[in-house]
């Protein structure tokens, strides 16, 4: 999600449950190797350790940073809130076979098309 927009930037996987998100981060292809240099993107403490790529809470961020951090990922939970929405999260995914994870992708992606709609057409989401 980006910080300052209305925009779904970047989504990747359907990934063996398990996987944490910073692994999937540093994976080839993961979005660490997608930010260009100098961007960092707004993250909870489980992604530390990232080579600056990633920016955590620490206790030398001023108020002001604090905050911007937590509206940040904020926005990310709202996301997540939203595709909690359409089920996909909450139930098992009810199709077997060779072609299920790339169903399971075509489902998350298809809902994540729709909450973009939203974003852009009136059901936006809060400043930072």
């Amino acid at each position: 999600m980006a910080l300052y927009h209305n925009n779904i930037v970047w989504v990747k996987g359907p990934f063996p449950a398990g996987e944490n998100d910073k692994a999937i981060f540093d994976k080839p292809g993961g979005l660490a190797s997608k930010l260009k240099e100098g961007q960092v993107m707004v993250a909870d403490n489980g992604y530390s350790g990232t080579n600056g790529k990633c920016a955590t809470r620490n206790k030398f961020d001023s108020a002001e940073v604090k905050d911007i951090k937590e509206r940040g990922k904020a926005r990310e939970e709202t996301i997540n809130s939203r595709l909690k929405t359409f089920g996909i999260l909450n139930e098992n995914f009810r199709t077997t076979g060779a072609k299920r994870l790339d169903r399971h992708k075509v489902a998350m992606e298809a809902c994540l098309v729709i909450i973009q709609y939203e974003l852009e057409n009136g059901n936006g989401l809060f400043t930072v």
